[in-house]
């Protein structure tokens, strides 16, 4: 591809050569330059205008007529979302690089796996046009992740308030099932024990006697 691109090169004086079959006269000049495109432009009409073309989604027509509106249409199928072409619209209208090792991407998905393109693309040599589109994708981009980060919060806190709170209830007492609980007997009273009669005998009554003198 790259020896193509160099040897079949797409620049004025290669198309005028192409086309027209002649070398450009005080090439770079305005004048020269204006006459070199508009011959082309001629030559490019009167070769395919009879040409069929089919598009990316299979359909076939002849596109290049002499018809300003139609020409219009034709070079523009890519819908450049900048002037120079840096960034094109892609089938669902999103925009898309045009160019580098991010082509074919769209400007959103590459600000998701490396933000610091934005800043290379702002602080390189690209037209002040292309940079604003630039920064109309990214502000967008910010928009709605900030968006995202808000719903997850929100939703984070809807369940945290669903989370039923514990209910407090007393700690039960544990019993080690290692030691038996003993009880402790109650005390039993008992009972008085009925006194029997003492049998009184003579030797007892001549002691009495000796004691009290009588």
């Amino acid at each position: 591809q790259n020896i193509f691109h160099q040897m079949e090169q797409r620049t004025l004086r290669a198309a005028y050569k192409f086309y027209c079959d002649k070398d450009i006269i005080n090439a770079h000049s305005a004048e020269a330059d204006i006459k070199a495109t508009y011959k082309v432009l001629l030559a490019q009409i009167e070769r395919y205008q009879d040409t069929e073309f089919e598009d990316k989604q299979g359909n076939i027509s002849k596109p290049v007529q002499n018809n300003v509106e139609a020409l219009h249409t034709f070079t523009n199928m890519n819908k450049p979302v900048d002037f120079a072409g840096r960034m094109v619209f892609n089938e669902e209208d999103q925009e898309c690089f045009n160019f580098g090792k991010h082509k074919g991407k769209t400007v959103e998905q590459v600000f998701d796996i490396e933000p610091s393109y934005y800043a290379w693309m702002k602080q390189g040599d690209f037209p002040l046009y292309t940079k604003k589109k630039l920064t109309e994708v990214w502000e967008r981009w910010n928009k709605k992740k900030e968006a995202l980060k808000q719903e997850k919060r929100e939703q984070e806190k809807e369940q945290g308030n669903q989370v039923p709170k514990p209910v407090h209830q007393p700690p039960t007492p544990q019993v080690n099932p290692s030691k038996p609980v003993q009880t402790q007997p109650r005390p039993q009273f008992a009972g008085k024990k009925e006194s029997k009669p003492v049998d009184v005998t003579t030797d007892m009554l001549e002691q009495l006697k000796m004691k009290f003198g009588k």
